[in-house]
């Protein structure tokens, strides 16, 4: 899958020609991801209390995760608060490579 390239508040990422970036494989993945579950965290804040906030992510990324072309090198999520108040960490383990961590905010 080919994407256009977002920075890390979602705005357009030009490359070296100034021309629109692109992203394919783990790392279109990877944006989707993270796209994804801050606007659901942000949409869930209001619905659900602190419990079940980290559960409804987790579902939200295996969705996510069980519909991408990369399912069979996903070896595993993990889904918590940090020890900043209103911070979740999302973290994607492959079977090859680096792990993926995405901080999630209010």
């Amino acid at each position: 899958m080919r994407d256009l390239k977002v920075n890390g508040n979602f705005e357009l990422h030009l490359d070296d020609t100034n021309d629109l970036a692109t992203v394919t494989g783990r790392e279109s993945f990877e944006q989707a991801l993270g796209f994804i579950l801050s606007r659901y965290f942000t949409r869930i804040l209001g619905e659900t209390g602190p419990a079940n906030i980290v559960e409804k992510v987790r579902l939200q990324a295996e969705r996510v995760a069980m519909n991408s072309q990369l399912v069979d090198e996903i070896e595993g999520l993990r889904v918590q608060f940090t020890d900043t108040p209103g911070e979740i960490e999302v973290a994607v383990y492959y079977t090859v490579g680096e792990p993926y961590r995405e901080i999630l905010t209010e």
